[in-house]
């Protein structure tokens, strides 16, 4: 288990399949209203943010895996810290079952 650090992180990498499930959240919401998908997009943007400054404010789920809620979209996303990158595991609807993302494709 790698050390997590105690402020401040480096930069997020997104992981494929968490890239395409914000890809997928995000044309979903466009197809609700135009620009709303871009407005998802944004909010995501400002968690991971967020994120970078204050990288363990959000609660341990599994081992060393972390979720953060999104406030203004029910998403969840599920993250660790790997030295000083914030890894983008997976985007996980609130709604579904988050024990199930890893055999989803996240990585």
């Amino acid at each position: 288990m790698a050390a997590e650090p105690a402020s401040r992180v480096a930069r997020a990498e997104l992981r494929p399949g968490a890239a395409l499930q914000l890809s997928t959240a995000r044309d979903w919401y466009d197809a609700q209203r135009v620009g709303l998908g871009t407005e998802f997009v944004n909010a995501f943007d400002r968690m991971v943010t967020a994120l970078l400054v204050h990288p363990q404010r959000a609660p341990v789920v599994r081992d060393s895996i972390r979720r953060a809620m999104m406030r203004r979209f029910p998403f969840g996303i599920f993250y660790s810290l790997e030295a000083d990158v914030l890894v983008i595991l997976a985007i996980v609807h609130a709604h579904r079952d988050p024990q199930g993302w890893p055999s989803r494709g996240a990585g």
